[in-house]
């Protein structure tokens, strides 16, 4: 909740007068909890990057999951594209069960405890890419999709509702318009405002909208689930039909199109919103941590139904076993005592 404490702090240390004063807006790309990136909130070495640096960060999450809706699977490809020459150490944390180095990586990764760690020298540029098996139970919660099959029909939830602490007070209406227009070119920059009244913190629910297209049953699907549209979709699905289906989060901000009767006070309220939004979004754009330094990372989530496996029977006991071989025994008796014990015995 970063971001929330420090809206928090902005509001409180703001006097209470009609003085116009400067005050910073919620940064886009803080997150909002510990959810993501995945395993972030655990301690680990800092980064050993060369001078002046760039990495760029790409992911596709592939996840099993049954009708019912239990995840049973969770792989990452991770791709990191390193610029600059000199020695690297970093980790990358993530719940994995096992990585290895994906197709066109420059670099083996090591796995660890809690995380998968690459180190060696770039020479201007180098690949860094893991393909990783995750452990499922761990990294379900943080999914910004769920999925069930019931009914004849396919229910899609966006998982990513947050409550976040934002804040509004009086300003120039053509100001705060001038800075939601600048928010909706600009992203990831954190925008300050000049504020004539009093603070007053809100809280606000945001999430990551997510364009998703697929596939049920061989017929094709497109939603947008969140932001503007509802978070839930309900699509006619035959029984049994199998599900595929790929969620990207986008930067759509509704909020940066007020109605022309907002005050200015309605204004930076829904420019808080727009930039907790923006930062829920980056986050479920990382699902996994990088470095840091770069281009903002992209994530993409590909979701397909499976059936379960078959449970493996266990053993049966001796007690189990009690009254079949005691019924074999006899009948091998009988046999026996016809003289064909021995045909019996190579059938």
């Amino acid at each position: 909740m970063r971001a929330a404490v420090a809206v928090a702090l902005i509001a409180l240390a703001l006097p209470a007068t009609a003085a116009a004063r400067t005050a910073l807006l919620p940064s886009p790309t803080t997150p909002l909890d510990t959810k993501l990136p995945l395993g972030a909130s655990a301690a680990g070495v800092p980064p050993l990057l060369p001078a002046n640096a760039r990495v760029s960060s790409r992911q596709i999450v592939s996840v099993d999951v049954l009708a019912d809706g239990t995840v049973v699977a969770v792989r990452v490809r991770h791709v990191l594209t390193l610029l600059g020459t000199g020695d690297f150490f970093f980790q990358v944390p993530a719940p994995a069960r096992d990585a290895r180095a994906a197709p066109g990586s420059q670099g083996e990764p090591g796995l660890r405890q809690g995380a998968v760690l690459w180190q060696g020298f770039a020479n201007r540029r180098r690949v860094l890419a893991a393909d990783m098996e995750l452990d499922p139970a761990a990294a379900a919660p943080a999914l910004p999709l769920r999925l069930e099959l019931r009914d004849r029909v396919l229910v899609l939830r966006n998982a990513t509702a947050v409550r976040a602490r934002g804040f509004s007070a009086a300003a120039r209406p053509a100001q705060i318009r001038r800075v939601l227009a600048g928010i909706a070119r600009r992203p990831t920059e954190q925008p300050s405002v000049q504020l004539t009244g009093p603070v007053r913190g809100r809280s606000v629910v945001v999430d990551a909208p997510l364009r998703v297209v697929g596939s049920v049953g061989g017929s094709r699907f497109e939603r947008l689930l969140g932001g503007p549209a509802s978070t839930t979709a309900r699509i006619p699905a035959r029984e049994g039909a199998r599900v595929r289906l790929v969620a990207e989060p986008v930067r759509l901000v509704p909020e940066t199109r007020p109605p022309r009767s907002a005050t200015g006070s309605e204004l930076v309220f829904l420019a808080t919103k727009g930039l907790l939004r923006l930062a829920r979004t980056f986050q479920y754009n990382a699902f996994l941590a990088g470095p840091g330094v770069g281009a903002p990372p992209r994530t993409i989530y590909v979701y397909r139904t499976v059936t379960p496996r078959p449970s493996v029977q266990p053993p049966a006991s001796d007690d189990d076993w009690g009254l079949p071989l005691a019924l074999l025994l006899g009948a091998a008796i009988v046999v026996a005592s016809g003289g064909l014990v021995v045909a019996w015995a190579h059938s």
